[in-house]
């Protein structure tokens, strides 16, 4: 409603304008502005008293020049109407199409800084952070790992060489088990042979 007032006051002003400049020139009811036809019609009629005889043609004459400026006036609003109509169709196409652009660069970066794991999409922050903990854990499990297996290892160790010492043990004991066998053994045939003889 505004724009529409803000069109009629342009093109009222203007057609003062011109009458402004026109009426400088001869005043006509056939050419110049409407403002220049009443104006001529003001002037050009007789006086009778305080009221002003106007010829009744000059009315219709008038009436029909009005009419006729109107009807142009309202075709200009018209026009003006449905060129502001398309600009602002143009500005909201405008806005819709700023509006996706903005969404697609906001995506776009949103994928900039980020990075897919496993089929997600994290910020580089989370992903830096979820890596460098894959780091670590991995990294305690190998500490865990090798201290179990240097310990596992020294286990293994001392029981080879506890193995070792009582095989050796095992060793001397059955050598001296054999020894003292044979000695036994001896001395019983010994002792057998000495009976026989007596």
């Amino acid at each position: 409603m505004r724009i529409k007032l803000s069109v009629l006051i342009v093109l009222l002003s203007s057609c003062m304008l011109s009458f402004a400049q026109e009426n400088n020139d001869k005043l006509s009811l056939e050419k110049g502005t409407v403002e220049g036809q009443f104006q001529y019609v003001i002037e050009k009629s007789s006086r009778y008293e305080d009221y002003k005889v106007v010829k009744e043609g000059w009315l219709y004459a008038l009436k029909a020049h009005v009419l006729d400026s109107v009807k142009y006036l309202k075709r200009d609003l018209r026009q003006s109407n449905s060129t502001i109509a398309a600009k602002q169709s143009e500005v909201d196409s405008i806005k819709k199409e700023y509006a996706s652009m903005d969404d697609k660069l906001t995506g776009a970066v949103k994928e900039r800084d980020s990075l897919r794991l496993l089929g997600i999409l994290l910020s580089k922050s989370t992903y830096n952070s979820v890596m460098w903990t894959i780091v670590l854990a991995l990294g305690v499990c190998l500490a865990v790992f090798v201290f179990l297996f240097r310990r596992s290892q020294s286990v293994t160790n001392q029981t080879k060489k506890d193995l070792q010492d009582l095989k050796d043990e095992f060793e001397t004991f059955r050598k001296r088990a054999l020894d003292r066998e044979e000695k036994l053994s001896r001395k019983y045939l010994d002792d057998i042979n000495k009976m026989k003889s007596k």
